[in-house]
């Protein structure tokens, strides 16, 4: 079953933002005049120097920014598929990033982003060198800004709402979906997905920098990420593509492959309904030279729980299972009772228009309260966020090792950060967080407790037996030598389950604004039942290219 695995990685990821930004040390270049005074921004996103365009209307600016970035790389080993689909052994890929700002007049503008993405792999020649292409073309960004006075800000459509003070460690990430559709090593900028959102703020006090400021998004969005047809999907060469219905891999057709996938995780999302908007509210300021923040947050929770009749259950597993033959399988006391059951259960289903009595998936509600602080001291900058989950408002549903729920759980998910910039050419981060389960006695979670439970059933967590925890220790470096030359190395691990990953990568610029060579490795170890050392077959050499236009 892959199940299990998938809500850990998509648990991971989503406490840890994305991999890279959880680390990362910005190396684009920032325009020397900063920002446009009449430009509205909500978000605190360093803006690279934009090529400027004819404007189209008497007074209006109009601003294009573009980039790519083409990599390739190779495997270090050749791992052979044990279960799944052989690995590519050989990956290349390029993204193609546009970017228009649009200003009309002073106090109203439009912001509009797509993306170009083709991926290709390739298989070892010893397990047959087969090849495939994904390609995706998306919007990463449809906004409208508008001001309306020196206060009032507003910003309406496609956009990513992320408030974390944390370098990606994830308690104050509110709507950040994770796109996990190509690794956990893509690009920062790959990493999460955009949500159709409201977003206003209103200025409470200009000297305090106090502001008030409200997120709703009408329609949640789930997570992106592939189940198979590539190492990064969870049905990796050690595992074949076991879902709650069987190994169906090999049932979907290439041409319609993707959509399956994503509604085999989603049977059932949230739709564009009043009851199923989420929605938070932040107050942040400044005090005595330190920035502090509170936010509440009502919306759905990561992943959802999956609800299939026991007889469709019976019923699939049977026809799909390729152990024995389907007519000894027949003849097994009560399947055929389970199928006379399900024929008449399915007939229901059909006549009321709603397959949900028979397979679904339910996302659940929770509700957050956070905090958030950040402080610079000479070339420190200190940061602390926590979000906690309180079970008074009726908790978050987390799930067993076999996938059952448990619900009614608090949690309080931490973290802190330390970043200390000597210059611009050298920048060091350290950070740790903490996702805590207080009370969960003898339930072992999953994730959470991997590998801590013994092979007859015990349950030994190495921080107490009442408590569960996920630690995350981050740290990157980031140091330019001979002008042309940096060095960044970037690590994450989980102290508890002991495993990690490494990104050491050296960067040549070519050009200070436009152009740059990277030479990297990603290096994957743990124990096989945990998140990096689920990947250690992804271990890899990378060469890329990055260009700004």
């Amino acid at each position: 079953m892959i199940y299990p695995f998938l809500f850990a990685l998509v648990l991971a990821a989503a406490a840890t933002g994305t991999d890279d930004d959880l680390i990362l040390i910005d190396d684009d270049p920032v325009a020397a005049d900063g920002r446009d005074p009449d430009e509205i921004v909500i978000d605190d996103t360093p803006i690279a120097a934009p090529m400027p365009v004819k404007p189209f209307m008497r007074g209006a600016q109009t601003q294009v920014k573009s980039s790519s970035d083409s990599a390739v790389s190779v495997d270090t080993v050749a791992n052979r598929a044990s279960g799944g689909t052989p690995e590519d052994f050989f990956e290349g890929w390029t993204t193609y990033r546009l970017h228009i700002t649009h200003k009309p007049k002073p106090g109203r503008g439009w912001r509009v982003g797509a993306r170009l993405r083709l991926w290709g792999g390739l298989d070892h020649p010893d397990e047959g060198g087969l090849g495939k292409t994904v390609l995706l073309t998306e919007l990463t960004e449809l906004r409208y800004d508008r001001r309306f006075g020196p206060r009032l800000i507003l910003q309406a459509g496609l956009q990513k709402v992320d408030w974390s003070v944390t370098d990606g460690m994830g308690p104050s990430v509110i709507f950040a979906p994770q796109d996990l559709r190509l690794g956990l090593a893509a690009d920062p900028e790959d990493m999460s997905l955009p949500v159709e959102a409201l977003v206003v703020r209103y200025t409470l006090s200009f000297q305090r920098d106090a502001y008030l400021e409200l997120a709703f998004v009408p329609r949640h969005r789930p997570a992106e990420l592939r189940l198979w047809g590539s190492d990064w999907g969870m049905a990796s060469p050690r595992r074949s593509a076991a879902v709650p219905m069987g190994d169906i891999a090999w049932l979907i057709d290439p041409s319609v492959e993707d959509y399956w996938q994503t509604n085999l995780l989603y049977l059932a999302r949230p739709e564009l309904k009043p009851e199923d908007f989420s929605g938070a509210l932040r107050l942040r300021g400044r005090l005595r030279g330190t920035e502090l923040g509170l936010w509440a947050f009502y919306g759905f929770d990561l992943f959802p729980e999956f609800r299939m009749d026991p007889d469709l259950a019976l019923m699939l597993g049977t026809l799909l299972s390729f152990e024995r033959p389907i007519s000894e399988m027949m003849g097994e006391p009560g399947v055929l009772e389970a199928i006379q059951r399900l024929q008449g259960k399915m007939i229901e289903a059909r006549s009321a228009g709603d397959p949900s009595r028979l397979i679904t998936s339910v996302f659940h509600r929770l509700f957050q309260l956070g905090a958030q602080m950040r402080r610079t001291v000479g070339p420190l900058v200190l940061a602390a966020e926590a979000a906690w989950t309180p079970r008074f408002a009726g908790g978050r549903v987390l799930f067993s090792p076999s996938f059952a729920p448990i619900s009614g759980l608090a949690t309080l998910h931490s973290a802190a950060q330390i970043e200390y910039q000597r210059s611009q050419a050298f920048i060091a981060v350290l950070g740790v967080s903490d996702f805590w389960v207080p009370d969960v006695a003898a339930k072992p979670l999953m994730l959470l407790d991997s590998g801590f439970v013994g092979a007859d059933g015990s349950l030994k967590r190495p921080l107490g037996p009442n408590a569960a925890h996920l630690i995350r220790v981050t740290a990157a470096l980031k140091a330019r030598f001979f002008e042309d030359f940096e060095l960044l190395v970037a690590v994450l691990a989980h102290p508890l389950q002991e495993d990690w990953l490494a990104r050491p990568t050296l960067i040549w610029r070519l050009d200070e604004e436009r152009e740059q060579l990277r030479l990297g490795a990603e290096i994957f170890a743990g124990p096989a039942a945990s998140i990096f050392g689920q990947f250690s077959h992804n271990d890899r050499i990378v060469l890329g290219y990055k260009r700004r236009y």
